[in-house]
Parts: structure tokens; C-alpha cells; sequence
């Protein structure tokens, strides 16, 4: 069993590999936001549900669903996305994707439109997790 004093020895060297890694300083922030991101999405569907739609518990299952598939549906499409555009342009557009869609969920407040977005932010999520979490690992040295 590790000590604390050897965690933050750990913590530290694993801080100085990632910033010395150009690759990696920058796609763990990104990778950061966009799963901080879901966080507040997934919480303030149930007020979305209940105080804007006025629908009940099987909108909000409808919307987990639409969520869902649109994640997996963008898991799978991830390797052939990245294998054809370029990290950053695939990472610009999956954000612009994403973030299109919560503004047009935001204006248009219709069950079907709901539905629509949140697929289409999974989709974004999905290409964006599936496709930078294995180019960390590809890039993440050996020691870590």
C-alpha cells in the first residue's frame, strides 16, 4: 500500500509528464470539459422535463435514451471520423455540434426538438470521448 507522501510523488511526475507531453497538455483539458459537461445536462433535464415541457417520467426516460444512443452511435462512428479529418477540426466541430444543439434546445422547447438535440450531443460526445481517450492512451508515455 502506497503512502500519501508517495501518491503525491506519483501525482507530481505524472503532472511533469503530461506537460511535457505538447499532445497531452492540450487534449486532457478538452477531455475534461466535455465530461464535466454532461454533468449539468444530465441534472437539469428532470427541471426541463417537469417545468418547461410539462411531460412526465417517460419524456425523461425518452431523453436518457436519446442521450444513449447518441453516444454509442458516435462511439462506433469515432475511428472512421477520426481517421478522416484532421484531431482539431474533428474536436471544433464535435464541440460546434454539441454546443449548436444546446442552443437550439434552449430556444425551441419542443419534445421532438429535445430529442433531436440531445441525440445529436451524444453523437458529439461520443466521437469526442471514444476518439480522444484512445489517442491519449496512444500518447501517454510508458512510465505512466
Amino acid at each position: 500500500m502506497r503512502t500519501l507522501g508517495q501518491f503525491w510523488a506519483e501525482l507530481r511526475e505524472g503532472q511533469h509528464l503530461i506537460w511535457l507531453h505538447p499532445f497531452l497538455r492540450r487534449a486532457l483539458p478538452i477531455a475534461l470539459v466535455v465530461n464535466m459537461a454532461l454533468m449539468p445536462l444530465n441534472v437539469l433535464d428532470v427541471v426541463w422535463v417537469r417545468r418547461v415541457l410539462h411531460l412526465g417520467p417517460l419524456a425523461y426516460a425518452g431523453f436518457g435514451a436519446a442521450l444513449l444512443v447518441g453516444m454509442i452511435g458516435g462511439s462506433m462512428l469515432a475511428s472512421r471520423v477520426f481517421k478522416r479529418l484532421v484531431v482539431t477540426t474533428t474536436i471544433i466541430l464535435c464541440l460546434a455540434v454539441s454546443g449548436g444543439s444546446l442552443v437550439l434546445l434552449s430556444r425551441v422547447p419542443l419534445f421532438s426538438v429535445t430529442i433531436g438535440c440531445l441525440f445529436g450531443i451524444g453523437v458529439s460526445f461520443g466521437v469526442l470521448n471514444t476518439g480522444l481517450a484512445t489517442l491519449i492512451q496512444q500518447a501517454t508515455p510508458k512510465a505512466l
